[in-house]
């Protein structure tokens, strides 16, 4: 079947792929960071997010995965036994108000949750967040909780920002490419997955008919991703409000490798089939809703024609005669009352 989600979960959907993740964090990390990571499939574990309260509910956050350090560290007696990093990514379409209080809140709850799973633990596990900005312009909110966020400046910072927990976040930032430059050389060691999620990304915060550009439609690149993230891709594109679904579906039907136009056109195919029977179950019940009004138009008829007889002192037809009338044969029957007394008109 169709994959559903809801477009603004495209990344958290795709990214949950361990595979594209690891290729997703290799070109989103400092390199220097992404050197102690053990990064790949097999040393990312996700990791359930079942510390947030129900009262954080609506702030939780999109991924976590637990990543182990590479073991050359570990045998330099450079990272304690056992110790791993939490890394938690977060999926942004526009700033908000006190975001790294956010972040903030979720370290404090990775870490209590740790403690409370192992309670002699003598290490906590680094918690890293990776932000994927969305927005149509650059990010602007600094990538970082600092001093600033408490409303030190200056030497009073100096002086007391030790006292204060402070920690950077890794952002990558849409805001500040453009489709050209995603599908450019500066991009193309990306893995395709990613690289087109991106593509998709920034096509939709840039709005107008960018998910329907050659950019997004790159058949060079789509047949380089696997069959379930493509479908999800072309599920995206074609049921995203405002784009030119016909375009698309003549780009896609015009793709000569058979795997990726086969798998695209298969997705247009039941949005097409399932249009046609939402267009008909909605006709159907616009026909019953249509029914519905015609039949008490019909049978309030019936009772004026009732109501004319028994004035004129005519013995009235049953009522279940006068409804197997049609509405024409109704109105017929009392303009032919009406003849006789035409009083009944106003009356009635």
């Amino acid at each position: 079947s169709v994959p559903h989600q809801p477009d603004d979960k495209i990344a958290k959907v795709t990214l949950s792929d361990r595979g594209v993740f690891v290729n997703f964090l290799k070109a989103a990390l400092p390199e220097e960071v992404g050197e102690v990571l053990f990064l790949d499939a097999e040393h990312v574990a996700p990791v359930p997010p079942d510390f947030i309260t129900d009262d954080l509910k609506h702030f939780e956050p999109d991924l976590l995965f637990k990543i182990a350090f590479r073991p050359e560290f570990a045998a330099a007696g450079e990272v304690a036994a056992g110790a791993y990093v939490l890394l938690h990514f977060e999926s942004q379409r526009r700033e908000q108000p006190h975001f790294s209080c956010r972040l903030m809140g979720y370290k404090s709850l990775g870490i209590t949750k740790h403690l409370s799973q192992n309670p002699k633990a003598r290490t906590l596990p680094l918690m890293l967040t990776v932000v994927l900005a969305q927005g149509k312009k650059p990010w602007r909110q600094p990538a970082r909780f600092g001093a600033e966020m408490y409303g030190l400046g200056g030497e009073v910072a100096r002086r007391l920002a030790r006292f204060a927990p402070t920690f950077d976040y890794v952002l990558f930032d849409l805001g500040g490419h453009s489709l050209a430059d995603l599908s450019g050389a500066a991009f193309a060691s990306l893995d395709p997955t990613v690289r087109a999620l991106l593509l998709l990304l920034r096509a939709k915060a840039e709005g107008g008919d960018a998910l329907a550009s050659d950019y997004v439609l790159d058949e060079s690149l789509l047949r380089r991703v696997g069959v379930e993230h493509l479908r999800r891709f072309a599920y995206y594109i074609l049921t995203t409000a405002g784009v030119d679904k016909e375009r698309v579906i003549a780009k896609l039907n015009s793709f000569k490798d058979r795997k990726t136009k086969e798998t695209t056109m298969t997705v247009a195919d039941q949005l097409r089939a399932e249009g046609r029977a939402e267009g008909r179950a909605e006709g159907r019940a616009e026909g019953v809703a249509v029914g519905k009004t015609e039949g008490k138009r019909e049978g309030i008829l019936a009772g004026v024609v009732r109501t004319a007889q028994m004035l004129l002192g005519m013995k009235p037809l049953p009522k279940r005669a006068l409804l197997s009338k049609t509405r024409e044969e109704l109105q017929a029957m009392f303009e032919a009352l009406c003849a006789r007394e035409p009083r009944l008109a106003r009356v009635l």
